[in-house]
């Protein structure tokens, strides 16, 4: 009932989950996540050595389903699905391969996602149990999973995205006939309605977005030229699927507010003081067009106040990505410009959000204690004129030996971060030919530089 959907390529690593739902005459019917579709490309997907249809219309980060099509796959039969699910519903989770065991857990609070048509989507929180060992845990792969209610014999949502190992988000399944309409014979029951407040009405932005309500500070900031706005909203839509709606602020999603005369003043503020954490998104253009030089100027203040900060993670408030060819000036030679052109929506937000728990110290705690405020576990500045003033300073009661400690774990995040892109360029390096292995050589190098300075540091040699 449940299996591995990979490349063309049996060389190439897995991609994702896939389980039946329905016969349709020597072929199956199986469910799996719009993003694994995405990543592997339609004409590319193979299970069980059998080639992959994908018969279901595209879907989106919000509306991550996709319905697939595939001839002769003897014993995988159809599992049954339901609508229906109930906060602290006991389910299972289950992957393909040798780590695809069977994983235990419970359902959280159903919440809503915004889909770009200004509906309501259905999605739950899932946990997996405390007491849950290394092999127990959500690995890279599992989208597409069903999470099943054993007692009712049912699936109830669909595994999208994690956070951390051990918990994550799951599309109701409820949600399959937008897709794919003929899905609505395979539930349960009838799709309910949405049971939460129904969402303002769309204002058009070359796409129809919902209108999110205005934080007091965002989580995430995102600053970037119009040419590459396509690739930008799919990475934003994958941060604030991780950090709750609302929390990130691109331009399209926010035209409500900053309609009006005054906009640039607006945006400098968002830039300037009202973002915990500023993405620059790099590209040749980025330096040319007059609403990103005002949004730079903000930006390159703020960096030059968090210089003379005393807590080092604002100067990690500001985090350039390579989103096109080209350099932006500001920018210089020596800054490590990560290059997510290669990447998937999903891992530009894992580098995202990773630098965003650096920056503020410690990682978020919820979907629904970020949702209800961006400020619950990120710092504020005591005083709002000044952007650099994110933190708190030590106090004089604070010994040397607290001060550097406190340093010390700042450097040790540090390295944790670096390590971990430095792994991801080396990985994406050996994937790739021509200018993109170059570009991934060339980012591994000046990481490695990065990750020798921090061990240097940490040895006490400078």
């Amino acid at each position: 009932m449940i299996d591995i959907i990979e490349r063309r390529h049996p060389t190439d690593k897995p991609q994702g989950t896939g389980f039946a739902v329905a016969h349709d005459g020597d072929a199956l019917l199986l469910v799996t996540c719009w993003h694994v579709v995405e990543t592997i490309g339609p004409e590319r997907l193979h299970i069980k050595g059998q080639r992959g249809a994908l018969i279901s219309d595209p879907g989106g980060q919000s509306l991550d389903l996709a319905i697939l099509r595939v001839p002769g796959l003897p014993g995988l039969q159809p599992l049954s699905l339901t609508p229906q699910g109930v906060e602290g519903l006991p389910v299972q989770i289950y992957g393909f391969g040798p780590e695809g065991r069977r994983l235990n857990g419970t359902l959280g609070q159903r919440t809503a996602w915004s889909h770009a048509a200004g509906e309501d989507l259905a999605y739950w929180d899932y946990y997996l149990n405390d007491q849950a060992g290394a092999f127990e845990r959500i690995k890279n792969g599992y989208s597409g999973s069903p999470i099943y209610d054993p007692t009712r014999e049912q699936v109830v949502a669909v595994v999208t995205h994690r956070v951390g190992e051990d918990k994550g988000f799951a599309i109701s399944v409820a949600e399959l006939p937008r897709v794919y309409p003929e899905a609505a014979a395979w539930l349960g029951a009838p799709m309910p309605q949405p049971d939460t407040k129904p969402v303002a009405q769309a204002f058009k932005v070359g796409a129809k977005t919902a209108v999110r309500k205005l934080p007091e500070t965002f989580l995430v900031a995102f600053s970037f030229a119009g040419e590459q706005r396509e690739l930008v909203r799919r990475i934003a839509e994958a941060v604030e699927a991780r950090l709750g709606q609302g929390s990130v602020f691109l331009d399209a999603w926010f035209e409500h507010y900053l309609a009006g005369a005054d906009a640039d003043l607006k945006l400098q503020a968002i830039y300037g003081k009202r973002s915990e954490l500023v993405v620059v998104c790099v590209a040749e253009r980025y330096g040319e067009k007059p609403w990103t030089l005002i949004e730079h100027e903000s930006i390159r203040a703020r960096l030059m106040q968090a210089r003379a900060s005393n807590d080092e993670r604002d100067r990690d408030r500001i985090l350039p990505i390579r989103v096109g060819d080209g350099d932006v000036p500001g920018i210089h030679f020596n800054a490590i410009v990560p290059d997510v052109r290669d990447r998937t929506p999903d891992a530009a937000a894992d580098l995202i959000v990773a630098r965003l728990e650096l920056a503020s110290g410690e990682p978020p705690s919820s979907q629904e204690a970020q949702s209800e405020t961006t400020r619950d576990y990120i710092s504020v500045p005591r005083d709002r004129t000044d952007p650099a003033a994110r933190v708190e300073t030590p106090s004089t009661a604070e010994t040397a030996s607290r001060v550097n400690e406190r340093r010390r774990r700042g450097l040790e995040q540090q390295l944790s971060l670096l390590t971990a892109q430095w792994q991801a360029a080396l990985e994406e390096g050996a994937l790739q030919s021509g200018a993109a292995r170059v570009r991934a050589e060339q980012e591994a190098a000046a990481l490695e530089q990065r990750i020798d300075e921090i061990e240097r540091q940490l040895a006490g040699e400078v």
